[in-house]
């Protein structure tokens, strides 16, 4: 009887074990598992933007403390450092009630490769010259 209860517990704790994970291929061959990145911008005065990239994109998310009255702000990753940036890089969605995601077509490793960028938003589209956040992506 102590045989039967032993056994039927080794065999109902395999049952209950979790599957292995695949491993990782050599060369991205087949079982490759592929990890998600993302890093976080902090974006003065208040707020974060988000990257996390997935499938060879990435996916911008905004969210900004604005004050009344701001909305639908231009956002844009440019090339050089806040708070005097250069050309725009990457077009983002509009910010809108303090929020705003944009899939773009990079990967973070390509975005750190063209360090310095800059991540602004604008007052308006009429005032695209006053900046309300401005945060520098990490090398």
């Amino acid at each position: 009887m102590a045989v039967l209860i032993v056994v039927g517990g080794v065999l109902l704790f395999m049952n209950n074990q979790q599957p292995a994970k695949p491993q990782t291929g050599i060369g991205g061959g087949p079982g490759v598992v592929s990890q998600p990145k993302s890093m976080e911008v902090k974006l003065d005065p208040e707020g974060k933007a988000v990257f996390e990239e997935k499938d060879g994109k990435v996916t911008v998310t905004l969210e900004l403390n604005q004050p009344e009255g701001l909305n639908n702000q231009p956002a844009h990753i440019h090339v050089g450092s806040c708070p005097g940036v250069g050309e725009v890089l990457f077009p983002l969605s509009n910010v809108i009630d303090g929020k705003s995601v944009t899939e773009i077509n990079t990967t973070i490793d390509q975005l750190k490769a063209k360090s310095p960028l800059a991540l602004n938003v604008h007052k308006s589209g009429e005032e695209i010259t006053v900046y309300t956040a401005c945060g520098n992506l990490p090398k």
